[in-house]
């Protein structure tokens, strides 16, 4: 009988031990993604999110929805004085003033216009922000096939 219940002991023990073993051994799921969309906000709060140093990771959309396009030596830094500096290895994509219109993007939902006049064009190419995922900020171009940039911190 005594050994009957010590081999009752010894079994529901390694039931536990493999119980706790498994759930020990689930990945927590710890990292949750926080999305800040940008596109609704005052122009204050677009400017506090939008300035620093950027690194333009890809460019993704436009004529070609799925083509991702990589970038490896692609800069931007916005100043709190509105100004940009924005380049591309040894080009100069932009270097100016920045100018902020508010724009509608539907007849109920407006933002800001970011116009970036290019380094050597004649016109501006203008932006809004969409959002911040986490780390990573997303402009959109206002054309009819819009790409979308993301920058990461640089």
């Amino acid at each position: 009988m005594r050994g009957h219940i010590i081999l009752k002991i010894i079994v529901f023990s390694f039931l536990l031990i493999g119980v706790f073993s498994i759930i020990s051994c689930r990945k927590a799921d710890d990292h949750v993604i926080v999305e800040i969309p940008l596109s609704n906000k005052s122009l204050d709060s677009i400017k506090m999110y939008i300035h620093g140093n950027w690194k333009l990771a890809y460019i993704k959309g436009g004529w070609d929805q799925n083509g991702i396009y990589h970038f490896k030596e692609n800069y931007m830094t916005i100043f709190p004085n509105d100004s940009i500096s924005w380049v591309n290895g040894p080009e100069i994509w932009a270097r100016c003033v920045i100018t902020y219109k508010r724009a509608n993007l539907s007849p109920i939902d407006s933002t800001y216009f970011i116009q970036v006049i290019d380094y050597g064009s004649s016109g501006p190419t203008t932006f809004y922000a969409v959002k911040k995922r986490d780390d990573t900020l997303i402009l959109r171009t206002t054309f009819t096939e819009p790409n979308n940039y993301y920058f990461v911190p640089k």
